[in-house]
């Protein structure tokens, strides 16, 4: 991967506490080689709203789960400090992340893992399943854990 790669860095990220950690670590590397930056989040109406589904039709919730992670990807990117392309896509985690970084004809694409214990290990993790099936380079960022309380 050379510095004159004119192919862009696809940045995942979720909507967890780890997110900004993973986008710093994309971004420096982004800016080490010089290149155009992609931040993707997916969504799906499965993951994010179905206690509301009884309520209102799946492209009402579609619309406004999609909505609110495209805001809380803004206010990510804010803080950051970055005029990255930001990119709310609704589809499941992998084959949307895969199929966008195909797509621009990534150069990387960087990830986080959580460092779960050897249960999620054995049964693999979305930053593993990304690794596997990307049509890229993979960089993994290990996140600290976020304990909760």
């Amino acid at each position: 991967m050379s510095v004159s790669d004119p192919r862009p860095i696809v940045i995942a990220v979720d909507g967890s506490p780890r997110a900004s950690e993973v986008l710093n670590a994309g971004l420096a590397l982004a800016h080490a080689l010089g290149a155009k930056v992609h931040v993707v989040r997916t969504v799906s109406i499965e993951g994010e709203a179905h206690e509301t589904l009884a309520e209102r039709t799946p492209s009402e919730v579609r619309d406004d789960v999609a909505s609110d992670a495209a805001r809380d990807l803004r206010v990510l990117l804010y803080h950051a400090h970055t005029d990255a392309e930001a990119h709310v896509l609704v589809a499941a985690p992998v084959a949307g992340v895969c199929g966008f970084a195909k797509g621009v004809n990534a150069r990387l694409l960087v990830v986080g893992t959580h460092g779960y214990g050897a249960i999620e290990k054995l049964l693999g993790t979305t930053a593993a399943r990304l690794v596997e099936e990307a049509s890229c380079d993979v960089h993994v960022v290990r996140c600290a854990r976020v304990t909760a309380g």
